[in-house]
């Protein structure tokens, strides 16, 4: 039977009904991934769970621990923030002295920016807990289950940077 572009379309997958290009699927799948990620931070004990980093903040730690340090401009732009407000992100990781500034030797107009060792600590802390919550959450799945699901992430993720 023909579907209208505005009808559903079922496909059954583990005797589970999943709604397929509709409002329900978006829906339903909001709804699961706010509670999957409220059943891993259950788990969790660090600056992100309590509250003392906001997501953006620790963007900026993760780029910062993986470039190991970056320019001001440079994390700007790749966060996708106005100067002002990467200002006050910022500000506030050095005052929780995750961060250090320091004026570069090469352009003094340029603040060069790395993790403190504490920064480091949190940010691996973070990790390490997200990787154990991340096991715990795909335990219950067959290596074939857990292949499609990666598969599925980096075929989203290549099409959300292509935008």
């Amino acid at each position: 039977m023909p579907h209208s572009a505005s009808s559903l379309v079922f496909q059954r997958v583990n005797n589970s009904t999943i709604e397929i290009n509709s409002a329900a699927f978006i829906a339903r799948v909001d709804g699961l991934m706010s509670r999957l990620c409220r059943g891993m931070v259950r788990h969790e004990q660090n600056y992100l769970t309590r509250g003392a980093l906001t997501m953006p903040q620790f963007w900026a730690l993760e780029l910062l621990h993986g470039r190991g340090g970056c320019r001001m401009a440079d994390l700007v732009t790749a966060l996708h923030v106005k100067s002002s407000t990467g200002t006050m992100l910022v500000n506030r990781l050095a005052r929780l002295r995750l961060v250090r500034r320091a004026h570069s030797v090469q352009d003094r107009r340029a603040v060069d920016l790395t993790l403190t060792p504490h920064g480091r600590r949190v940010v691996d802390e973070i990790h390490r807990q997200r990787r154990r919550g991340l096991g715990r959450m795909f335990k219950p799945l067959s290596a074939r289950e857990r292949g499609a699901y990666v598969a599925l992430l980096e075929k989203l993720a290549r099409e959300l940077l292509k935008e």
